[in-house]
C-alpha cells in the first residue's frame, strides 16, 4: 500500500511480538511528508496508527 503510493520506508521494526499477545509495527520515514501521507493512508484503510515525531 505504501509503495504503491510512492512512500519510502527508512526502517521497519516489529515490537513486542509474542505468541497470543499483541505487538506493533514501527515504521520510520525520512520525511514528515511521507509520515503524514502514510498516516492518512493507513488510517483510512482501517489500521490503528499513532504518530511519534
Amino acid at each position: 500500500m505504501l509503495g504503491r503510493n510512492n512512500i519510502n520506508i527508512k526502517n521497519i521494526n516489529v515490537s513486542h511480538n509474542r505468541e497470543f499477545e499483541q505487538g506493533c509495527l514501527i515504521i520510520t520515514f525520512d520525511r514528515n511528508e511521507s509520515l503524514n501521507k502514510a498516516f492518512d493512508l493507513l488510517q483510512s484503510a482501517g489500521y490503528k496508527v499513532y504518530k511519534r515525531i
